[in-house]
């Protein structure tokens, strides 16, 4: 007797693969700082048709320890493993980094063996391939940031940055923010830049953006999710008129008195953005609370090391 007809399978063309890498969904980038991690990201996912959902995920456990997860990709698959990572990490007995990241490494590898790996559509962008960003405390011995990738648990020690945004994220971050040590005032300027700049080149990223922190004291900032377009707007606008500094200073044959007028009208355009940017600070008070979270006990000075 003949056997049912296989199911039939689409042509390479129709289905785009991602070689290993590339999400379906946005960005998210988490940071170290003087007062402890940073995660932040967009809430816009993107497959059929574009959503907006959080991406951040916090978490205080009984044995002490805490998290908080940035998820990228598939937000179904990504929602699954924070859940079985946080219940993971909660069975744990006062627990140390290293516990966390192994109890987190045999999720990740039994989904990738269950769910990931027999996927039809593994490595496409329909797929159901995911990554996150995580912050980890132990009361035993602090704080430390990671990447995951496939089954893999990497730390990090100044930023990172991943989703369809990431390559962009990469290239506006890494030469504004080189050490752990700047406070978290720095991480949120330089993301302000890097989400909005994103937001606007990448059609797969928008949204409000979210801002989540964990302390080095393990103290976890609620989750600012608000329209941080005032503080993005005085980004935009500073740097379009950057670029148009540069663009006349370029002008090697520009005459001297030229080039002080043209710095005189940058400082006069950038001061009337500011200052409007001043009057709307209102509409950041969310922020501002999140930054109060952490910033009292810290001493307001760069670290030496």
């Amino acid at each position: 007797m003949q056997g049912p007809e296989p199911r039939r399978r689409l042509p390479a063309f129709e289905k785009k693969r991602v070689s290993g890498r590339r999400d379906i969904v946005t960005i998210a980038v988490g940071f170290r700082c003087l007062e402890g991690a940073m995660l932040c990201a967009d809430t816009k996912h993107t497959g059929q048709m574009a959503l907006y959902d959080p991406k951040l995920f916090h978490k205080k456990y009984p044995n002490g320890a805490r998290s908080i997860i940035a998820i990228v990709g598939n937000s179904s698959y990504a929602c699954m493993g924070v859940r079985k990572c946080e219940a993971k990490l909660g069975g744990l007995s006062s627990p140390t980094l290293d516990q966390m990241v192994d109890a987190i490494e045999s999720v990740l590898l039994e989904i990738h063996v269950q769910h990931i790996h027999p996927h039809p559509d593994r490595s496409t962008v329909e797929g159901p391939d995911f990554w996150l960003l995580m912050a980890l405390w132990s009361p035993v011995d602090g704080l430390r940031t990671y990447s995951t990738a496939q089954t893999s648990v990497a730390p990090f020690p100044v930023y990172y940055c991943e989703g369809a945004g990431a390559y962009l994220g990469h290239y506006i971050i890494k030469p504004r923010y080189t050490d752990p040590h700047s406070h978290l005032a720095v991480a949120v300027s330089v993301a302000f830049t890097a989400l909005q700049r994103i937001k606007s080149y990448d059609p797969d990223c928008g949204g409000y953006s979210q801002f989540l922190t964990l302390s080095n004291e393990g103290q976890i900032s609620p989750v600012g999710q608000h329209e941080i377009s005032q503080g993005e707007a005085f980004t935009e606008g500073f740097h379009d008129y950057a670029e148009f500094l540069y663009e006349r200073l370029c002008d090697l044959d520009l005459p001297g008195n030229e080039v002080n007028k043209q710095f005189e009208s940058f400082k006069k355009l950038v001061l009337q953005v500011r200052t409007k940017h001043q009057r709307d600070r209102e509409t950041r008070k969310l922020l501002d609370e999140l930054l109060a979270e952490l910033t009292p006990s810290v001493p307001r000075k760069i670290s030496s090391h």
